[in-house]
């Protein structure tokens, strides 16, 4: 039972770390439903870790009650996150350039759906980083280095817009 919460805690610190990574650098989460996933285990999983090891009756009902509203505010902070993300992460749109010298590295235009807000956009430059994180740079089109740069301009639409 030992062994089963050091490894639980382990695995929580290990996505905590990487929740904090993507709140704190440039680093994104490649896959929105695995930032959701991660987010959802951050904010939900600790209370039930911490109960695995308690023994004492008294001491786990007692505990219980105050697990069962951390656990309601945590699933609330983590519905709150899908609202305010409902349309999902930024989404490509356009491909405008690739690396001459490392192809995997893109700049792009983005777009994020609001809602009754509109959309967010941004030109970035993105540098895949390991299996789940991309580095995101803001970049400004205008001051690209045509030398190292070439264009693209491949049309992405990943939020499906219709055009007239």
């Amino acid at each position: 039972m030992k062994l089963i919460k050091s490894i639980a805690i382990l695995l929580w610190l290990v996505v905590c770390i990487f929740v904090f990574l993507t709140l704190m650098t440039s680093l994104e989460f490649v896959n929105e439903n695995v930032r959701l996933i991660a987010t959802f285990v951050f904010t939900s999983s600790l209370p039930l870790i911490l109960r695995i090891g308690i023994k004492n009756s008294v001491l786990k009902r007692s505990l219980f009650v105050a697990f069962a509203f951390l656990f309601l505010v945590t699933v609330f902070v983590f519905r709150w996150d899908i609202a305010m993300n409902w349309g999902g992460g930024f989404k490509t749109q356009e491909l405008l350039y690739t690396s001459k010298g490392n192809p995997s590295q893109s700049i792009e235009f983005q777009m994020k759906d609001l809602g009754a807000f509109g959309y967010a956009r941004r030109t970035v430059e993105i540098e895949p980083c390991c299996f789940f994180f991309r580095k995101v740079r803001l970049v400004d089109e205008e001051k690209v280095d045509k030398t190292q740069w070439k264009y693209i301009g491949k049309d992405v639409n990943e939020l499906g817009l219709k055009y007239p």
